[in-house]
């Protein structure tokens, strides 16, 4: 968990510990609306133009680093699941007893949640960052 932390510091906003299982599950809300996009990657003045790269570079940041821990703390990489509907409770369980773990990781899984999308497109007359 510390090597976790360590590698993900800048990116963690709190931490807190589970008897058997520990979930990470986040979100940036602002990037959940149009107004709010904007307004994110205004204040982080990230030209609107970049912001796809800006936001796919930060995902390969994370996702790499959860990988790395991963196979370095249970010898597996990241399991991809094709359903979020998925119960990841029984996959983890099915897991340890297949790999006899009594103790430590059993592994890391990554699905995609539902949502909705648009795009961003600068108001006519909205000024430009540099």
């Amino acid at each position: 968990m510390d090597q976790l932390i360590k590698t993900l510091g800048d990116a963690i906003v709190g931490v807190t510990n589970g008897f058997d299982r520990i979930v990470f599950q986040g979100m940036l809300r602002p990037l959940m609306y149009p107004e709010g996009a904007m307004g994110f990657f205004q204040r982080r003045r990230i030209a609107f133009k970049d912001a796809k790269d800006w936001v796919l570079e930060q995902t390969e940041r994370l996702v790499s680093a959860v990988q790395e821990w991963s196979l370095r703390e249970c010898g597996a990489p990241i399991t991809h699941l094709p359903s979020s509907n998925i119960r990841k409770e029984t996959i983890a369980r099915e897991r340890q007893q297949e790999k006899g773990i009594k103790v430590g990781l059993v592994g890391t899984w990554a699905c995609v949640e539902g949502g909705g999308s648009y795009r961003l497109v600068p108001a006519e007359g909205a000024p430009r960052l540099k």
